[in-house]
C-alpha cells in the first residue's frame, strides 16, 4: 500500500473556521497552494492572501489583509 504525503486531519465535530494561508517571506500564494489543497481536502475552507509577494512590510499589508480577513468571513 502506498503511503501519502500527508495523513487525513481528526474531525472535530464544530465545523472549521476558514484559514488564510500567509506566504512565507519573499513568497507568493504558489508556495501555499499544496497546504491549501490539502485543508480543502480535508474539507476547511482555505483562501489564499492574494496580495502577491510577502515583501515584509507589514504597514502596507495590513490594510489588505484586514480586508481578505473581512472578505472570507
Amino acid at each position: 500500500m502506498a503511503k501519502t504525503l500527508f495523513t487525513p486531519l481528526p474531525h472535530d465535530p464544530l465545523p472549521p473556521h476558514p484559514v488564510l494561508v500567509l506566504p512565507g517571506m519573499g513568497a507568493t500564494d504558489s508556495s501555499t497552494a499544496l497546504l491549501r489543497r490539502y485543508l480543502t481536502k480535508q474539507g476547511i475552507r482555505a483562501y489564499p492572501w492574494n496580495i502577491g509577494l510577502n515583501h515584509g512590510r507589514i504597514g502596507r499589508m495590513l490594510p489588505l489583509l484586514q480586508d481578505q480577513i473581512i472578505s472570507i468571513y
